[in-house]
């Protein structure tokens, strides 16, 4: 596959901050393309159907993130991003959207890639990720129901990831090196969430952004347009717009 460079302007501005929601704006379409990826893929998942939909929904829009990144970990190095259709984001531009994340999403993949997990064990750990336990307090207050089914899913696919791994030479050190990515994960999915808060959360209403981009990331799905011809921010006439 050819690499492409990515055809949009990130830089619109001398601000720093209308540069980053610049960004935002642009790479949320792209986000969004594999959002959509993420929830086909889940619809596929054995035994997910014990789970209520809207138990479903509550558990992607909390690890949607991680489970993207896991999926882009091949796709990820010094250079940049390279998407799926061959265009490339290079570095700078991946820390002008995800600051401080960006080098430890990289970090995250150069240690999963050198590790060697197969794709099939990265598709099973995707899914292991998307039905970790929640806490009671979360489960309360997004009224997620599902606690036992999810208890037992997650025990289910902790046990598929373990026997894909047996066949192995050394399977106890690869199942436990997996695992121990999982706080790493999680941890990251934290600054994440910090970012799509301070930033985009902050300032969503000067933001065109896509409606399933929207909702996994609990955002008003009623979107005002500031696009330009070239599918550029442009800031509301005569407002500050704090990050």
């Amino acid at each position: 596959m050819a690499i492409k460079p990515f055809p949009f302007n990130w830089m619109i501005s001398e601000d720093v901050k209308l540069n980053r929601l610049n960004a935002w704006q642009i790479f949320a379409h792209e986000f969004d393309n594999d959002i959509k990826d993420i929830v086909n893929f889940v619809k596929d998942v054995p035994r997910l159907n014990s789970i209520k939909r809207d138990d479903i929904g509550v558990l992607l829009k909390k690890n949607v993130f991680v489970m993207y990144l896991l999926r882009i970990v091949r796709a990820l190095s010094p250079k940049g991003l390279v998407l799926r259709d061959g265009r490339h984001i290079d570095f700078d531009s991946l820390k002008l959207i995800f600051g401080e994340l960006a080098d430890d999403m990289l970090h995250f993949a150069m240690h999963v890639v050198s590790v060697g997990f197969t794709d099939s064990e990265l598709a099973v750990f995707i899914v292991f990720m998307l039905v970790q336990p929640l806490t009671a307090d979360y489960q309360a207050a997004t009224r997620f129901s599902s606690t036992a089914q999810l208890v037992n899913i997650y025990e289910y696919f902790r046990k598929v990831l373990y026997k894909m791994m047996s066949s192995s030479n050394n399977t106890l050190e690869r199942f436990q090196s997996l695992m121990s990515i999982l706080p790493v994960l999680n941890r990251l999915n934290a600054q994440h969430e910090k970012i799509i808060n301070d930033v985009i959360r902050a300032n969503e209403s000067f933001l065109s952004l896509p409606e399933l981009f929207r909702e996994i990331f609990r955002l008003p799905l009623s979107v005002t347009s500031h696009y330009n011809q070239e599918n550029q921010f442009q800031p509301a006439a005569q407002l500050a717009i704090p990050c």
